[in-house]
């Protein structure tokens, strides 16, 4: 995989240099360094701007072994009267999904299922656990019997 390649030799590159700062080198050996960590950093910059470009149909695309694909586009609405988060997403394409799952964050803690699985092909959730004067950030996997999917391609936060 392309990504992982291009960490994969960054950090081999910034390990290098470590390594050798450790060894004592003095600050002229250091200087010959310079190149190498620019380029890396060049290469760490191109590939920050590929992933932001990209990064969605890289997300489309890639699966963890025997998950299935991840959901796309997570919405989410507050409903005020009675007090219940809306979220909505696209199911990723393709892969044997069996259903989603939905994990919430409550004031930056940690993030635990809420709720039940939700079988395909439903792509929403309401969340009626809901207080004012909070912060609740979601995001939803795909799951089937082999594994979860990598998170939808993004967190949805509702302030209450």
């Amino acid at each position: 995989m392309y990504v992982k390649d291009e960490l994969d030799k960054l950090t081999a590159q910034v390990t290098s240099v470590q390594a050798r700062i450790k060894a004592g080198l003095t600050t002229s050996q250091l200087v010959g360094f310079i190149p190498m960590l620019y380029a890396a950093l060049l290469d760490a910059e191109n590939l920050c701007t590929a992933m932001r470009e990209h990064g969605r149909d890289l997300v489309k695309s890639v699966a963890v072994d025997g998950a299935p694909l991840p959901p796309i586009d997570l919405t989410a609405e507050l409903i005020q009267s009675p007090s219940s988060i809306d979220l909505e997403w696209i199911a990723g394409e393709g892969g044997s999904i069996e259903g989603h799952r939905v994990y919430r964050s409550v004031d930056g803690g940690a993030f635990v299922q809420a709720g039940l699985d939700i079988p395909t092909p439903t792509v929403t959730y309401s969340d009626d656990d809901v207080e004012n004067d909070h912060v609740y950030q979601y995001y939803v996997v795909a799951y089937n019997a082999s594994d979860e999917s990598l998170p939808a391609d993004n967190t949805v936060t509702i302030i209450t």
